[in-house]
């Protein structure tokens, strides 16, 4: 079974500094508030995973049980807690614990490539001959799987309160008007006590035993329902229901450990013709004049569907009905071809060779019960249904859309980590889709766990997106730790990070139709989208490996005319003075050299010319302020002191110092014509 792909890019994070990571730049802006509000369970699953991933699926220390587990645990607290017994989330944690022992017992079954058949000879036991069937048919299998987890997750019956003996208000009722000699032919109870008689009397009890028999009866319908067979057994022991004891066991397969080679120290057990059983418990479910629980009870004996229905509430109930009756059909048929059974004495069950586990879960989709309509179209059990008729692809588009409608705010939170096997494409479009939630409800850190079960390509493009909106600068260290823990290509991802925010900037900023021959002043304040450029090159900050992509990158920043005010700050954030290093001015003859050489030399020509604006505005207003003060001024002395102070300020040289250092000769940028005094 392929899972959630764990992929590794072996990407080197040997030039990504941490001293620089740590000292990053400090930002004044505020990281946008969540856009839901997830809870911690994100966290605690994506928790799970990150420790269990590499281990074991199934099994009880597996990744699936710790889910289970999980889901337990929260359900367990919000029962405990008065202000949720009645909460709809407890409902859901029950059915997501449901979900995840599903998965765990059919997908353990769909993965396991072989089972050992049994050995088997021509007196073989039925019971051997079942067993070898469900080994060689994994449909019928799987049915089967689908029965017992049906059963199992029932929940269990309350306790019988037993107050003595079988009947024991129409015994002593009986008792009572023979002592008296009383004639009973015109009493409307029963004059016999054997199990039959209020069938064959057409009589009744008393009521308070009617009462008690009518509990009884759904009690050990449910009882079988949930599957404890040797409960069953032991409550009609004890309330003197002996006949329906024997009736029960009627159930179980005939075998023989002598015949079968088994070493079992059970011993011969089972009924030898259970075909004949199967007919009177058939029978039975068809008597109207027995209780609804009664009938209900021999059909599921028997696979019988009609009296089975009737009483069933859920949709659990509705998909056991069927799933029973499936099962049962299946194993006559196959006892039937190989001979174990007369055509004569099959047990035929209308429609039942018709239904599948698909058209059967599609119809309670539709059913005409508003009840069980609206459980079938619940989410999680939509979910189930899918995984039961191995419909994955389709459960991961519709996973894919209701994240999107979570994230969107038009759903309600309703979250699984299905990791089964599915279509590559629809797997990864799922985890994105999950990635993009988890950003929207504020779950940065627990996102490059899951990025890193994407393919590389897609890795880098979906996690280059959730990092173009994150300017926190304490959560850009946090990324770039994790992002290193994950063994996520970052530097790759920091390149497409800003490639990304410039090409969304190029649509919202509009910079083409908003350009005139005006220059910006070089002191207002940039642009939102200016800034959001800058912060996306400071990135890469992080890595030494990065220096001449940001070099290259921010000349794309400078060219954009008349944008002195973010040319200003895009200077002040990344000096070239730090950026550029010895060899991109080398003198050695290659492509390679001369293209870095003239990448950096733009640079430094748009540094110097940022300086020099920048120099230029402050002896402006220098002289500006100080025209306006000299006018007041009456004593020549400070007039002297003031043009003193203009010459100290306004002396700075232009970097010349920086651009002899270089061996080339430094071309002034087209900027300059510009420049206006």
């Amino acid at each position: 079974m392929e899972l959630l792909k764990k992929h590794d890019p072996n990407a080197s994070f040997s030039s990504l500094n941490m001293e620089k990571i740590e000292n990053m730049s400090t930002s004044n802006e505020i990281e946008d508030e969540p856009i839901i509000v997830l809870g911690e369970e994100f966290d605690q699953y994506a928790m799970i995973f990150d420790r269990y991933k590499d281990s074991e699926i199934f099994g009880e220390t597996g990744l699936l049980s710790k889910y289970y587990m999980y889901g337990q645990k929260r359900m367990d607290t919000l029962m405990e807690s008065e202000h949720y017994q009645d909460s709809p989330e407890i409902e859901q944690w029950d059915l997501e614990c449901k979900t995840w022992d599903l998965i765990q017992r059919l997908y353990s079954h769909r993965v396991q490539k072989s089972h050992e058949l049994p050995n088997i000879h021509e007196y073989s036991s039925n019971v051997i001959l079942e067993e070898a069937f469900y080994i060689q048919t994994p449909e019928a299998m799987e049915n089967t799987i689908i029965l017992n987890w049906l059963k199992d997750i029932f929940p269990e019956p309350p306790l019988l309160e037993i107050s003595g003996k079988k009947w024991l208000y129409t015994r002593e009722s009986i008792r009572m008007k023979r002592l008296q000699r009383k004639t009973l032919k015109e009493d409307q109870l029963i004059d016999e006590l054997d199990p039959d008689a209020p069938t064959r009397q057409r009589k009744l009890l008393d009521d308070k035993d009617f009462e008690f028999e009518r509990k009884f009866l759904r009690n050990l319908f449910l009882l079988i329902r949930s599957g404890d067979f040797d409960k069953a057994c032991d409550i009609c022991k004890e309330t003197g229901n002996f006949l329906r004891s024997a009736i029960l066991q009627g159930c179980i397969e005939y075998r023989d450990p002598l015949i079968d080679n088994d070493n079992s120290e059970l011993g011969v057990m089972g009924t030898k013709r259970k075909q004949l059983w199967k007919k009177m418990c058939y029978e039975l479910s068809k008597q109207t004049e027995l209780d609804p629980y009664e009938r209900a009870l021999y059909g599921a004996l028997c696979g019988d569907l009609q009296s089975v229905l009737e009483v069933c509430e859920t949709w659990e109930d509705y998909l056991w009905a069927y799933c029973n009756s499936i099962c049962e059909y299946q194993i006559t048929m196959n006892l039937k071809q190989l001979g174990k059974i007369k055509p004569s004495q099959v047990v035929i069950i209308p429609n039942v060779d018709s239904i599948s586990l698909p058209s059967i879960l599609e119809n309670l989709i539709h059913s005409d019960n508003e009840l069980i309509r609206n459980d079938a179209n619940e989410p999680m059990r939509i979910i189930q249904s899918n995984i039961i008729t191995s419909k994955v692809d389709e459960l991961i588009l519709n996973l894919n859309t209701q994240l999107q409608d979570i994230k969107n705010g038009t759903s309600s939170i309703d979250i699984t980590h299905t990791n089964i096997s599915i279509d590559q494409n629809n797997c990864n479009s799922l985890i994105q889709a999950y990635i993009e939630l988890l950003a929207a409800g504020g779950k940065q850190d627990i996102v490059p766990l899951y990025v890193a079960q994407l393919p590389h390509d897609m890795s880098i493009e979906i996690y280059a997106k959730f990092l173009s909106n994150i300017n926190d600068d304490q959560q850009r260290i946090d990324q770039l730790h994790l992002a290193a823990k994950y063994k996520l290509d970052i530097l790759n991802s920091l390149r497409r990070t800003v490639d990304i925010v410039y090409s969304t900037a190029l649509i919202n900023d509009d910079i083409f139709n908003s350009f005139t021959l005006e220059l910006v002043p070089i002191t207002s304040t940039p642009s939102e989208w200016d800034l959001h450029q800058i912060r996306a090159l400071e990135w890469m900050k992080s890595s030494d490996d990065l220096k001449y992509d940001i070099i290259y990158k921010s000349n794309i920043l400078y060219r954009l005319r008349g944008k002195l005010n973010a040319a200003q700050t895009l200077n002040l954030r990344l000096s070239s003075s730090v950026l550029i290093t010895k060899d991109m001015v080398e003198s050695e003859d290659s492509p390679e050299q001369d293209k870095k050489f003239r990448h950096a030399t733009e640079y430094l020509g748009y540094s110097s010319l940022c300086i020099g604006y920048m120099r230029y505005e402050n002896w402006k207003n220098i002289m500006s302020n100080g025209l306006n003060d000299i006018k007041n001024k009456i004593d020549s002395t400070e007039k002297r002191q003031w043009k003193l102070d203009v010459q100290v300020k306004s002396s700075g040289r232009m970097r010349y110092n920086l651009l002899r250092a270089y061996p080339r000769k430094l071309a002034a940028p087209k900027h300059i014509l510009c420049i206006r005094v």
